[in-house]
């Protein structure tokens, strides 16, 4: 690391800084309903915003860990505090603070792992990766269980590997045995399928880290420790003891590989080439399995591996239960790129080498180039897009919001009731309608602005709009975003359309 200096340091960082800050911002709702539905409504429900009834079935079922509920409850009590209300800002304030806590940590991991960055010239495109691989701002910016855990989890293990290190100077080597274990608990208890990465890192501290078992027994005092906080947040939430991690076991338990639906074992490798941006992901792909096999006793491979491979057949699967240790993606990437940097040097001339070296960097830059400004720009989801739509230009009181199948933002389960409390105006007017005719039955609403909600798959099905009564005035992703996406992030059909009735006496 000597010839890396504090300035090559901050002048990624504030670059990335601007763009968790930007990506924050735009960024509205949710990457996957979890997101919103098991942490911030069931703080509203603490906060006496919405009732028990109200909440999805993990509530009822005892599944879901009171921590991060109490983390949002304490979010948005601060918020009431000061007199600010709007819950877009609210959440706008939350994502940039996870945006900046991630991108702390992020450098904390780098100086962790830089001293194992042997050749010189990936020094620079690990400090460039560590915080600005195109997934990492949108991921660092959701209060996610899983980013949550993920960046906890990474943060402990940088402290391990700091302190490894006996020479370094840095003040994170002190970090006392127990405070880690104590972080790798609150972990746990934010995603209790981190248990997997803990328990993997734990193996090869014992196997092949050589650590102490006094210092191992600080490490599972502190958990232990962070067990009883968990425990506290629990009873907080659901006013009873309880432990949702035995719940959660159960259910797994009973419920085994005979999950409605599931996808067969290259499913998620599938989907870590699309959703990971096709040459991005492909690269992603061939540098988890080529350093699994090649750096088997690096304790990486022990942590990430395991994950994968349990997901990789389990019967349903998500790239998001990987993002707990996305974070660690980069270090794969360079780390492995060092051993094709040594064999060019060895077998190729200087000539041939640069030209791989220019043209295999040039186009990884440019995808991830790519993905980083769509990803700043672009809602996380289309419900959560339309309703900002419906606040900023329309007054809700004013409004009836008549909505086809399947097609209103503020209920986004097709089968459940469970609506989007925290966003949900109480004076608004909502009506379904199962057919277009039934539309008709509005028109002579004199009172109040008609607004039709559409989900395009609804038009496809037959659900038509009368275009001489009805004009469109919002999409929630333009068409041309999925000329470019190819459906790969979000469904074209899922995309919502609002018509606003021509024959009203309001005008906007």
């Amino acid at each position: 690391m000597s010839d890396l200096r504090p300035k090559d340091y901050l002048y990624y960082y504030h670059t990335a800084i601007f763009i968790y800050i930007v990506t924050a911002i735009f960024s509205l709702g949710y990457h996957q309903s979890d997101e919103h539905f098991r942490i911030i409504e069931f703080a509203l429900y603490k906060l006496g915003g919405n009732q028990s009834v109200d909440l999805v079935n993990d509530f009822a079922l005892h599944l879901q860990s009171g921590l991060q509920p109490f983390l949002a409850y304490l979010f948005l009590s601060g918020f009431k505090i000061v007199g600010l209300n709007d819950p877009f800002i609210q959440m706008a304030i939350i994502r940039i603070m996870m945006g900046l806590f991630c991108l702390g940590i992020s450098l904390i991991t780098l100086m962790a792992l830089m001293p194992s960055i042997k050749e010189e010239s990936m020094r620079h495109p690990f400090i460039l990766l560590a915080s600005l691989l195109w997934f990492l701002p949108y991921i660092s910016v959701r209060f996610s269980a899983e980013t949550l855990s993920g960046i906890l989890f990474t943060l402990a293990f940088a402290l391990v590997l700091m302190r490894r290190n006996p020479l370094s100077r840095s003040l994170f080597y002190r970090v006392p045995w127990i405070v880690i274990g104590f972080i790798m608990g609150l972990a746990f208890e934010c995603n209790y399928a981190t248990i997997i990465m803990i328990l993997g890192f734990l193996l090869w501290l014992i196997f092949l880290g050589k650590k102490s078992w006094p210092q191992l027994l600080l490490m599972l005092a502190g958990f232990i420790l962070s067990l009883g906080v968990g425990l506290l947040a629990d009873r907080w939430l659901y006013g009873i003891w309880i432990l949702p991690f035995l719940n959660s076991s159960q259910l797994l338990a009973a419920i085994g590989f005979s999950v409605p639906g599931s996808q067969p074992w290259y499913y998620l490798l599938q989907e870590v080439f699309l959703n990971g941006g096709f040459i991005v992901g492909l690269i992603i792909l061939f540098s988890l399995f080529y350093f699994w096999v090649r750096h088997f006793k690096n304790p990486v491979t022990w942590i990430s591996m395991p994950l994968f491979v349990i997901y990789l057949f389990a019967p349903v699967k998500d790239v998001r239960f990987l993002f707990p240790f996305a974070f660690l993606i980069p270090y794969i990437i360079i780390y492995s790129s060092q051993d094709f940097i040594v064999l060019a040097d060895k077998y190729l001339n200087r000539t041939v080498k640069n030209i791989g070296y220019y043209t295999i960097v040039g186009i990884f830059l440019l995808v991830n180039s790519i993905f980083v400004i769509l990803f700043a720009f672009k809602p996380a989801d289309q419900n959560t897009a339309t309703i900002a739509h419906l606040e900023q230009q329309y007054n809700p009181q004013d409004i009836i919001l008549v909505y086809a199948d399947h097609s209103n933002p503020y209920l986004p389960f097709d089968s459940s009731a469970v609506r989007n409390h925290f966003y949900l105006p109480g004076n608004l007017e909502m009506y379904h309608v199962s057919h277009p005719e039934d539309v008709e039955a509005f028109y002579s609403r004199k009172d109040k602005l008609i607004l039709l909600c559409v989900k395009k798959q609804e038009l496809s099905k037959g659900f038509w709009v009368d275009k001489n009564k009805f004009i469109k005035v919002y999409e929630s992703f333009p068409e041309e975003y999925f000329k470019i996406t190819q459906n790969y992030w979000e469904k074209e059909g899922d995309a919502l359309i609002l018509y606003q009735y021509n024959n009203c006496r309001l005008l906007y």
